[in-house]
């Protein structure tokens, strides 16, 4: 089996991420148009949020009304009417504003995300049975290699088998080695020559080349 990473959402939307999707140029180009679009949206969307939190605390409420009490006090001063407060309301409306613009972008980004979704579903169907045409033809294409390399391998091993016995191991002419110096990694979960079996090394190569070609 491949290995695919997918960080998923619970409604797989995460797919249409940037770092989630295959390059734009790998898609049908209205497909593509769409996730640019969202793309653009996406980055009006943070950028809404962003402007509605920079309105947000208790400081900004303090310094407008400050602001307001400043003016009427120098108004006062000047033996002049006492205007009326122009910070606190504007302060309540930018925020009014930037919460609703937040909504907006929010609204355009979910409506974009859907059409992807649903333009991505129509898209899949007819690419199912060719895709699974190309990648039989490449398992059997792959199986020839895996063949051609192994029997290489098999043969080269067989034939310093003889050399092997005359310096002293037993002879041993099939070419086997451990999964732990085929994948080196694997030691650190405690494998090793002392726990695990040698393998074949066609086997090996098999089904390293041929499960990632599994449907």
């Amino acid at each position: 089996m491949r290995y695919t990473h997918n960080p998923m959402t619970h409604d797989g939307s995460a797919r249409f991420n940037p770092e989630s999707r295959p390059p734009l140029d790998l898609l049908p180009k209205a497909l593509a148009d769409l996730l640019t679009e969202r793309d653009r949206l996406a980055r009006q969307t943070s950028a809404a949020l962003a402007a509605m939190r920079d309105l947000e605390g208790e400081a900004h409420d303090i310094a407008a009304r400050q602001a307001d009490a400043d003016t009427a006090a120098t108004a006062a001063r000047a033996g002049k009417a006492i205007p009326k407060a122009t910070a606190t309301p504007k302060l309540e409306a930018d925020r009014t504003e930037a919460a609703r613009n937040l909504a907006a972008q929010q609204t355009a980004f979910t409506d974009s995300t859907n059409e992807c979704s649903a333009l991505a579903g129509d898209i899949r169907w007819p690419l199912q049975q060719p895709a699974a045409d190309a990648r039989a033809k490449a398992r059997t294409d792959v199986a020839a290699l895996v063949d051609q390399l192994a029997t290489a391998i098999e043969t080269a091993v067989a034939a310093g088998a003889v050399t092997d016995w005359f310096n002293g191991p037993g002879y041993y002419a099939p070419a086997q080695t451990w999964l732990t110096d085929a994948v080196p990694d694997s030691a650190r979960y405690g494998l090793g020559h002392h726990n695990t079996t040698p393998y074949s090394v066609r086997s090996i190569i098999a089904g390293a080349a041929l499960t990632v070609l599994e449907d």
